[in-house]
């Protein structure tokens, strides 16, 4: 069943984006089906679909001349520091990504516990550095705190992994495994909802909507 989904999808992908094969260079293409902006390019040796598919301009640019940048950066995740480790668990652990755009999202993640390394901040320019220093300091302020993995969403990742490791499977598994992916995004809306929906943030622009128009 797996094989058959996965065979339709890349037909849908081709489908999708067979106008493409001429361009080598990175077309900006809106989908108004699935109201999507992408930037895609035809590239011989990628596999399986020839197809190389970025949201951003700057990542296609990137994978077409092999080129881009690296930011690490330190927070309080879950994983394994060492491939030795027998179980993964919170910890401080480094990592690194390949654009501005992530690291501001880690940020957002990891409010608390993100920091950069001392041996690290020659990989930032002044301009970021101040950016992320400032954005971190107002998540602080409204009270945001660092990502954890929700005790329902983990419960259900250790039942989809036990299903998926068993050599027989029964309709009852099978049915769990294609209703998976439809209730880990809804205890994900349902967790991220909760998150956001901050009211000090609400407060603190207001205060400076306030401050800004008695100046005026």
């Amino acid at each position: 069943m797996r094989n058959l989904k996965d065979t339709y999808y890349l037909w849908k992908l081709k489908k999708r984006y067979k106008k493409f094969k001429n361009c080598s260079l990175p077309y900006p293409f809106w989908d108004k089906r699935r109201d999507t902006f992408e930037w895609v390019y035809y590239n011989i040796n990628r596999n399986p679909t020839n197809y190389n598919i970025q949201n951003s301009l700057y990542e296609a640019l990137g994978s077409v001349s092999n080129s881009g940048v690296t930011y690490h950066y330190e927070a309080f995740m879950y994983g394994r520091k060492n491939p030795e480790d027998k179980e993964a668990k919170y910890q401080m652990m480094e990592s690194h990504c390949h654009s501005f755009d992530e690291i501001v999202k880690y940020v957002y993640n990891y409010p608390e516990s993100f920091r950069i390394p001392d041996d690290c901040l020659e990989e930032y320019s002044k301009q970021e550095l101040l950016c992320l220093k400032k954005m971190q300091s107002y998540l602080n302020a409204v009270g945001l705190l660092d990502e954890k993995e929700n005790l329902k969403m983990k419960a259900l990742n250790e039942k989809r992994k036990k299903i998926a490791d068993k050599k027989r499977k029964s309709i009852k598994d099978y049915f769990f495994l294609l209703r998976y992916s439809k209730r880990w995004y809804k205890i994900r809306d349902k967790e991220n909802l909760k998150r956001y929906a901050n009211e000090k943030a609400c407060y603190i622009i207001l205060t400076i909507r306030f401050t800004q128009r008695k100046k005026v």
